[in-house]
């Protein structure tokens, strides 16, 4: 089992990065617009290891909480490798427990490839074992508070998580980390007025 690597980074493609590790290429499935380091840069991953008949591919996740997100929704009937990934990578992790823990199934909803009743699927599924666990997420403050309170009213606000996390980040970046929710959420919108 590989469960994380630390090489250079070589490649930004769709749908993932390749990782040179001691004279090696490994191509690790990332999703979403990630702010990569210029190529030829160190990093380091945190992965998972899918068999898939013949085929091994890997996961990768910048953080922990990411990874161990993942690992909970693949025990969700019906959720593969690349849905729980997306889904893992789109939201924070103590924001997708508290929406879990919370049944707020329109919150659920609004992410991607989330609909209805794979919602309803995740709080029958995995409430429970949320609350009995001690899962690391729930042990720390969450320190992306503004931005997931920023995803919660743009999603309420009927944009989907993919159009809203560039400008998020966009944001955030003009911003600097003391803006609280109400300036980030004003300069996203203004960001996405622009874009139109």
């Amino acid at each position: 089992m590989i469960t994380f690597l630390r090489g250079i980074l070589r490649q930004v493609i769709p749908g993932g990065v390749v990782l040179e590790v001691n004279g090696i290429g490994f191509f690790v499935h990332t999703w979403g617009i990630q702010d990569w380091p210029p190529l030829g840069s160190e990093i380091f991953l945190y992965t998972h290891m899918v068999i898939k008949g013949e085929a091994l591919e890997l996961y990768g996740f910048k953080t922990l909480e990411e990874l161990n997100i993942f690992r909970l929704l693949l025990g969700v009937t019906g959720m593969g490798p690349k849905g729980a990934q997306v889904l893992a990578s789109s939201v924070s992790p103590p924001r997708l427990i508290q929406a879990i823990a919370e049944e707020d199934t329109g919150f659920l909803t609004a992410l991607p490839g989330i609909g209805p009743k794979k919602a309803k699927r995740l709080v029958v599924e995995l409430k429970d074992r949320l609350l009995k666990s001690d899962f690391p997420v729930l042990q720390r403050k969450d320190s992306r508070g503004a931005e997931d309170e920023v995803l919660a009213a743009l999603l309420s606000l009927g944009y989907k998580a993919p159009e809203v996390q560039e400008p998020l980040r966009k944001a955030r970046e003009q911003l600097g980390p003391g803006a609280d929710s109400a300036e980030l959420l004003q300069a996203v919108l203004k960001i996405l007025g622009s874009s139109k």
